[in-house]
């Protein structure tokens, strides 16, 4: 199984290496290539040198609230899925806030990178063997059933 994962040099975090380790676990056969380019919006012209990959993992961390400020994310995805659509190849798009900006100690910094790695690892396993994990979890356990009506939506009436 071929991954290419592709990160820009903007990057506050390489996990490559983490991710790698933690797949490797699970799949015996990885073939793994890190890939690094100068800014995001190079990622997409990175993943057509990968088209024989099986799946490629492209990521861009940003701070959080970015995407909404920074035209250029936008269109990374937008490139991305048209690349996806276009060649045929799986990417998981890790576009998304670090969740470093809250990581005041190294413990904190440690724990954010671990989270991150097991996160995308089941991501990235559940779109190769298994993307039932991606099916909606049905909303809560029943405990907080007397604050909401039978189809599950809050009864803001004041009978």
């Amino acid at each position: 199984m071929k991954i290419a994962f592709i990160a820009d040099s903007e990057q506050e975090l390489d996990v490559f290496p983490d991710l790698i380790e933690a797949l490797s676990s699970e799949m015996k056969d990885l073939q793994a290539k890190e890939l690094f380019v100068d800014s995001m919006l190079d990622i997409p012209a990175k993943c057509v040198e990968c088209r024989d990959f099986d799946l490629i993992f492209a990521m861009h961390l940003h701070a959080e609230g970015d995407d909404a400020k920074d035209s250029r994310i936008g269109i990374l995805l937008e490139k991305l899925v048209d690349f996806e659509l276009s060649h045929k190849v799986k990417v998981v798009k890790a576009i998304c806030p670090s969740g470093l900006e809250d990581a005041l100690t190294e413990e904190d910094f440690d724990a954010a990178k671990e989270e991150f790695v097991e996160k995308w690892k089941a991501v990235i396993l559940g779109v190769l063997f298994d993307d039932s994990v991606f099916r909606p979890k049905p909303a809560g356990d029943g405990e907080d059933d007397d604050e909401d009506s039978e189809d599950g939506l809050e009864n803001d009436s004041e009978d």
